[in-house]
């Protein structure tokens, strides 16, 4: 025990030495509850955990029991006798108490009562409540302190010994002492006798706010001017100068590691290891002013402030993000250098961080590009920067150096970089590995080399040997001379590689986009689900102490061999998703991992597992008709369907919860489940008894489970008096019918009881024909039902516990190729081809013969269905088989995604607009001025090349704006007329300029035309295209394909029916998970480790704004096509037209409207080159008065240039309203950066001639104003 606590010990001081290089503005663990959580209201004036676990919060507006999922309210409306709860207290006897302005309220959790002045309360405003070891109940107030003892009421004041009546805290020490912190110091009441403390002995301030017991005898004082520490003998003093954040300390607590927390006015201060820490709004807490705290018996804090209530679950996590002085959130490697110095590589530059802060490189500085993917040093301490697309880039220091593949590299995109045993540096690249030993290059391809050129993995193993694992030819070795691969027939489990680990002990471990494997120098051995490890992608291994840390895109996995442990967001990982090559265990033993949103940095030494079991209560039992019900209850026969409710109470991380629970009674089975319900259908009469236990994710179980017992009382025909009753009236009839036998043999009526028996016969006879009869109209209706099962368009099933199928029914076979009956006989694993337990439709299956209700969507021969499966249960109420029901949903799943992307697209589309319209201002000025000095300079070849080259760059920069146009508001294209077939080589063999990839064309020449934005469909045939390249690094082919088809009213496909043009792009590539399909056009989401994921989703969002559809088929492995359906024009598009008019050089007077400076210099500039006279106008109103003026001089404006956006004044459609209510035949042209605006694609019905869209050059200003003059 003392090694244990003493090595947390120098865990947490090694840590407070550490932090000031690492928390310069980290954020933490931290995890907020308002009112819009739940909360009655989000000021929390007090906070306690009761014997259950349930932590109550209260505020303003009533309090709340929080269970770490949902909050339940008490108000006014319950019970309370006032909402504002300043103090709650759970008392020995399992009562609550809570202290308000307006008295204290008693609840037993059924019933309330309450306690005012009247009933002995000196005051009814009450600040805080303390029951002492002997049972009595003390209530401070600003009048002096109340002590209950369940029967009467003393008081205690100013008069008796308090330092002032009014009270704010109290607290009985270890050695039975009282404490009063008052407005005039604090009070020490032992013995029947007060003593009083004041600054005359040692308080820093006379107002205590807070009293802790740090340790016996340690007694801390929170006052208006810091803390003052009391030993009994001798004080001691903490202010801000100490580095508290505030001299105003609200509340205190000692956490189990032994740190103090102090609440203050500018956030939380903590003390450790010497040195005071300050926590705010920077790392995540709700709101800076602290009200309250506590310490949970998981070890979590719990911060009350005037914004909510944040939970703080350690100091294990720390994080960094671009506001700490990351490049970029988004990570692509981490790399510690043989200084102690950390390297990030993020998508956006490279930074450092060591004691001196966060320093960043970019291209300015000398990096390649950008994006940095692997790092290495060289023995003589440079650093090697593997970028993607800019080859590799070394520093020393002070020089960078760039090399790519003029100097020898495989390629400028580099994946990963490695030093090895011999000084020697490896980079792996997307087409191949290249080697560097200080003097030449050398570079492997796919031929001589790796089993594939994309290469994501390096490692050297302990013989010398190097590993290459690849993305999709499986891992390759590599001794020096020769080349050997080995693939998921080897053991891998599959081809594609996405890290290479070496352990201390030698073993190889390989991270794939399927699970984990291990090579041990003799073969390799996939890791199964069934040990623990996931079987989904790793992208990063690392290891310490003989544990090993997995980075995947569910969180960090620990695994030491024989256990897991899973750490996610509720741990304080910044994120979930973990990148390649994003894990380092740093010199110090600490891990630092890359994130797609920022880095988190772990300390195993303060790790604390869960290993407080969870507590575990049933909340309700419910019949079937919603009746509520308590412990022990009878119920009738015909109550046999039960609903119970639990909660298993984890504040740590409650998603992760799991339950088992068993129903004595009907099986001695304890059944696992992550839900918090659980019901039971047809119970037979007995006597049963529900438990449950609930579970951490660390395994850690409630300690004993929570129970609900009940009967269900047999039906009234099977009970001991009912059966009783029938025979003794049984045999009361039988000796009736003896002894009237007996009399019927004396009398002469014994022929009229024959004559009775004969009629009783033909009763008889004619009661099994009406039976008969029965069982044939029963017949007839179980053909009627078998008739309406096999019509219903759905599947329905039964299986036996064995998952062999016992029925298969319903029209929707049909859909499956199956008919009725075929699947009888055959086990479900025969039936989906599948030997995995964990498969989607298996799984679902065995939970349901656990007794679940199940429901679930399954996706089955490219149908999806909505799936709802019941336990069957026999006569005894034994599980005996799964009923199941599948309804087809493809339909309205589509319409649903349809709408969801819809929605999606919608809520970033104002954002999108607004920042392409300020970078399309941007390029005007820039573009602008290029083509100007292209006029203006003498005929230089070089110079005009840098300014055709810096042209064509603003040219790109504003194709990349017309991305974000698409998603704005409306996004109407500007349409005309098009053929295809020529276009379509056109658009495709650009993007694939410096590939290897090739395009074959089935393009017929009768294809219809279309009526088109031309830019925005080149802008999609270009990221189909450029996506396809990528999908296959190795090269290969795309296909591309066009037809015309005719939709009918009965097509799948949401559109209207009539002609349309289908294109078709088809790759070779790895194709796309069944998962990801349904999230493919949602925007950022991505499967790459570039790019942004707004290209399929823009070019969804351009198709379907031109009336059309996209859709995309995919199996893992078989490539994928994507196919756009555009509407044929009713019309054939013009012949093109090579001539072109001349520019009418006529001098005109020009007035000129824009709200940015820079786009009015710059206009003006090419305006006065062109022999116009401009005149500039900032907004509207200035624009109308120069016009007015004009006018009346006798000088008119010959045209003018209008803006349509104007930021705070009145833009073009307005003022050219006006201006033809001035001027009729004003000639106006309509500029804008949202190049989708209506006014600009209808600009005619607005009253302009003409139109331009920014950017311009001088040549489309020109044509601009001569499309104008000669209309």
């Amino acid at each position: 025990m003392f090694r244990y606590t003493y090595s947390r010990l120098l865990a947490i001081g090694a840590l407070q030495l550490v932090l000031p290089l690492y928390l310069f503005s980290q954020s933490l663990p931290i995890f907020n509850y308002t009112s819009d959580d739940g909360l009655p209201q989000s000021e929390v004036i007090s906070i306690m955990q009761d014997s259950k676990g349930f932590i109550w919060f209260g505020t303003w507006g009533g309090v709340s029991r929080f269970d770490g999922r949902t909050f339940t309210n008490f108000t006014t409306a319950e019970g309370l006798i006032h909402n504002s709860v300043k103090a709650i207290l759970e008392d020995s006897k399992g009562d609550f108490w809570f202290g308000t302005d307006k008295g204290a309220s008693r609840f037993n959790g059924k019933t309330w009562q309450s306690f005012t002045s009247r009933d002995g309360l000196i005051s009814d405003f009450i600040s805080g409540i303390l029951e002492d070891r002997s049972g009595c109940l003390w209530f401070a107030t600003r009048d002096g302190v109340s002590r209950y003892d369940g029967s009467g009421w003393r008081t205690f004041t100013e008069k008796d010994g308090l330092a002032v009546s009014n009270v704010f805290s109290m607290l009985q020490d270890s050695q039975g002492s009282f404490w009063f912190g008052t407005l005039e110091g604090v009070t020490r009441y032992r013995g029947g006798r007060f003593e009083t403390f004041t600054v005359k002995d040692g308080l820093t301030n006379n107002v205590v706010r807070s009293i802790l017991e740090a340790s016996p005898g340690e007694i801390w004082l929170g006052t208006q001017d810091g803390i003052s520490i009391f030993d009994g003998a001798s004080w001691r003093k903490y202010s801000t100068e100490d580095g508290l954040c505030d001299k105003y300390i609200l509340s205190m607590v000692k956490d189990r590691e032994g740190r103090i927390w102090c609440a203050t006015r500018k956030g939380i201060s903590y003390f450790a290891a010497g040195r005071w820490s300050v926590i705010s709004e920077d790392q995540g807490l709700a709101n800076n002013y602290v009200l309250k705290l506590l310490k949970d018996r998981e070890g979590n804090l719990w911060f009350g402030t005037v914004g909510g209530v944040s939970r703080l679950n350690g100091l294990n996590f720390l994080n960094y993000t671009r506001k700490d002085g990351l490049a970029s959130n988004s990570l692509d490697c981490i790399f510690e250098d043989s200084k102690g110095n950390m390297w990030f590589g993020t998508d956006a530059g490279l930074s450092r961080f060591n004691s001196a802060g966060w320093r960043t490189f970019t291209v300015r500085d000398g990096l390649g590009e950008m994006a940095v993917y692997g790092i290495a040093e060289a023995d003589d301490g440079s650093l090697w920067f593997g970028t993607f697309g800019g080859g590799v880039s070394r520093f020393d220091g002070k020089n960078w150096r760039t090399f790519n593949q003029d100097n020898g590299l495989a390629d400028n995109f580099i994946n990963i970089a490695l030093k090895d045993s011999r000084g020697v540096l490896w980079f792996g690249t997307h087409n191949g590995v290249s080697r560097f030993d200080g003097k030449e290059w050398r570079s492997f391809h796919a031929g001589d080399g790796p089993a594939n050129p994309a290469v994501y993995g390096l490692c050297e193993d302990k013989s010398g040997n190097l590993w290459f694992g690849t993305y999709g030819g499986g891992i390759s070795r590599f001794d020096g001379k020769n080349w050997r691969t080995f693939t998921a027939k080897d053991g891998l489990g599959s081809d594609f590689i996405l890290t290479i680990f070496k352990d201390k002990n030698g073993k190889l471990w390989i991270g794939t986009d399927s699970g984990i494997a291990v090579y041990d120098g003799l073969s390799f051995r996939q890791f199964d689900p069934v040990e623990g490890l996931p079987k989904s992608a790793c992208f990063t291994i690392t290891e310490r102490d003989n544990q090993f840390y997995f980075g995947t895109s569910h969180g960090l996995i620990r695994y030491d061999g024989s256990s897991i442990r899973w750490f996610n967001k509720s741990d304080g990982l910044i994120s979930n998703q973990i990148v390649r090559n994003g894990a380092v265990m740093d010199r110090q033993g600490k891990l630092w991992l890359g994130t797609v949103s920022g880095v988190s940095f772990y300390d195993p030494e303060l790790d604390r597992p869960g290993l407080v079991p969870p507590p575990v209560h049933i909340t309700e039992v419910r019949s079937f008709d919603n009746r509520l019900l308590n412990n022990g209850c009878r119920l009738k026969f015909s109550e046999k369907h039960l609903k119970f409710n639990f909660t298993g109470i984890c504040h740590s991380a409650p998603e992760t919860v799991t339950y088992k629970y068993q129903l004595e009674g009907s099986s001695p089975e304890w059944y696992e489940s992550a839900q918090n319900s659980v019901q039971y259908t047809h119970l037979p009469p007995g006597k049963y008894t529900f438990r449950v236990k609930a579970g951490n994710k660390d395994g850690a179980w409630s300690l004993s489970p929570a129970e609900f017992s009940f009967i269900i009382a047999p039906a009234f025909w099977s009970t001991w008096w009912f059966i009783s009753l029938c025979a003794i009236g049984l045999g009361g009839m039988l000796y009736g019918i003896f002894k009237e036998g007996q009399k019927l043999k004396e009398s002469k009526i014994l022929k009229e009881k024959n004559i009775e028996l004969h009629n009783a016969l033909e009763f008889l006879k004619k009661e099994i024909s009406e039976r008969r009869q029965a069982e044939e109209a029963l017949r007839g209706s179980e053909e009627r039902f078998r008739f309406a099962v096999n019509n219903l368009p759905a599947v329905i099933w039964t299986v036996d516990p064995e998952l062999k199928f016992t029925l298969s029914e319903g029209i929707g076979l049909k859909n499956l190729g199956l008919r009725t009956g075929e699947a009888v006989g055959k086990n479900l694993f025969e039936f989906f081809k599948t030997d995995d337990p964990e498969y989607l439709s298996i799984a679902m299956h065995l939970r349901a013969l656990k007794g679940e209700s199940v429901n679930y969507e399954q996706t089955f021969n490219n149908l999806t269905y909505a799936v709802h499966l019941e336990p069957l249960r026999d006569s005894l109420g034994n599980i005996s088989g799964v009923y199941g029901i599948a309804l087809d949903i493809t339909e309205s799943k589509l319409l649903e995604q349809e709408r969801t992307r819809a929605d999606k697209l919608e809520s970033i589309g104002v954002l999108a607009g607004g920042i392409a319209h300020d970078f399309n201002n941007i390029l005007t000025a820039i573009l602008g001025n290029i083509s100007l000095l292209k006029v203006l300079l003498p005929d230089d070849k070089k110079i005009t090349e840098i300014l055709t080259e810096a042209e064509h760059a603003s040219l790109r920069a504003r194709n990349l704006t017309q991305q974000l146009i698409t998603f704005s508001k409306g996004g109407v294209p500007l349409r005309k007329i098009c053929r295809l077939p020529g276009l379509l080589k056109e658009w495709s063999s650009f993007s694939l300029r410096g590939t290897n990839v090739k395009c074959k064309y089935s393009v017929p020449d009768n294809l219809w035309s279309v009526k088109v934005d031309e830019n925005q469909i080149s802008q999609v045939i270009n990221n189909l295209v450029i996506n396809a390249s990528q999908a296959m690094p190795g090269g290969g082919e795309i296909n591309i394909r066009a037809e015309n088809i005719t939709l009918k009213s009965n097509s799948h496909l949401p559109l209207e029916k009539g002609n349309y043009i289908k294109i078709s792009v088809e790759d070779q590539g790895v194709g796309i998970a069944e998962e990801h399909l349904s999230k493919i056009f949602d925007p950022y989401f991505t499967t790459k480790q570039q790019g942004n994921g707004l290209g399929l989703t823009t070019s969804y969002s351009i198709v379907k704004k031109h009336e059309g559809h996209m859709e995309v088929q995919s199996r893992p492995g078989s490539g994928a096509v994507f196919s756009l359906y555009l509407p044929a024009a009713a019309e054939k598009a013009p012949k093109t037209v090579s001539s072109r008019s001349k520019v009418n050089n006529s001098r005109k007077k020009i007035l000129f409207m824009d709200d940015d400076p820079a786009v009015r210099e710059v206009a003006l500039r090419i305006l006065a080159e062109l022999g116009h006279e401009a005149v500039q106008a900032g907004e509207g109103e200035q624009a109308l008065d120069l016009y007015r003026n004009a006018a009346r001089e006798g000088e008119p404006f010959d045209a003018v240039i209008l803006d349509l956006t104007v930021a705070g004044g009145m833009g073009g459609r307005e003022t050219m309203k006006k201006l033809l209510e001035l001027d009729p035949d004003v000639r106006g042209i309509i500029s804008s950066g949202y190049s989708d605006a209506q006014p600009l694609s209808e600009f005619r019905s607005y009253g302009f001639r003409g139109r331009i869209e920014k950017p311009y050059n001088i040549d489309e200003l020109s044509q601009a104003l001569e499309n104008i003059f000669g209309d």
